[in-house]
C-alpha cells in the first residue's frame, strides 16, 4: 500500500481531494437513495476528507488512504442515519397533485377488504413452504427477528438459516410466477 503524507496546506488538500474524486463518486453512488442528492453526498464525502485530515495521526501507523476511505464511509453512514428523508403527509403522492398521503391514509375502510384478501393470499403462499422455511420467513419478515437470533433460537448454524430463507424466497418467487 502506498503511504502518503498528510497535506499541510489548502492547495495540497485540494489536489488530494481531486485525486480521490473516483473514490468520492463511487462512495456517494453507494449511498444514493430517494431523498438523498448524489451531488450533496459527494460534497459530504469532501467534507469528511477534510475532517479526517484534521484528525489523522500518522504516528499510529495507519496508511492515510485507508484511513480516509474508512472515514468517508462512516461519515456517510452517520449522515444517512441522522438525516432521514422525512416526507410531509400534505405532499402530493404524484406530481399531478391528485391526492396527498394524508388522504390515502385516511381511506382505510376501502382497503380493509384488500388487506383481508392479501392476508389470505400470503397465508396460502406460506403454506407452499416446508415448516422450517415457513417458520424462518414468519420470524424474520413478520416478527422482525434477525437471522442470527432465529439460528440461536432453533439451535442451528446461522448459515443454515440463511440457506433456508433463500430457498423459501426462491420457492415463493416461483409460485408467484
Amino acid at each position: 500500500m502506498v503511504h502518503m503524507k498528510k497535506p499541510q496546506n489548502n492547495e495540497n488538500i485540494a489536489k488530494l481531494i481531486d485525486k480521490l474524486e473516483p473514490l468520492i463518486k463511487s462512495t456517494a453512488k453507494r449511498y444514493t437513495r430517494p431523498g438523498y442528492d448524489y451531488q450533496e453526498l459527494c460534497q459530504e464525502c469532501r467534507l469528511a476528507i477534510m475532517e479526517a485530515l484534521d484528525q489523522y495521526d500518522a504516528d499510529r501507523g495507519v496508511p492515510l488512504l485507508y484511513y480516509l476511505k474508512k472515514m468517508i464511509n462512516y461519515h456517510l453512514l452517520n449522515y444517512c442515519r441522522k438525516d432521514r428523508y422525512i416526507q410531509s403527509l400534505d405532499q402530493p403522492v404524484f406530481d399531478e397533485g391528485a391526492a396527498d398521503y394524508y388522504e390515502i391514509l385516511e381511506d382505510k375502510k376501502s382497503e380493509t377488504f384488500h388487506q383481508t384478501d392479501t392476508s389470505l393470499w400470503v397465508e396460502q403462499m406460506l403454506q407452499t413452504l416446508t415448516p422450517k422455511q415457513r417458520e424462518i420467513i414468519i420470524e424474520h419478515f413478520f416478527r422482525d427477528k434477525k437471522l442470527k437470533d432465529i439460528a440461536m433460537q432453533q439451535g442451528v448454524h446461522y448459515q443454515t438459516v440463511v440457506k433456508l430463507k433463500d430457498r423459501a424466497l426462491k420457492r415463493l418467487r416461483e409460485n408467484i410466477d
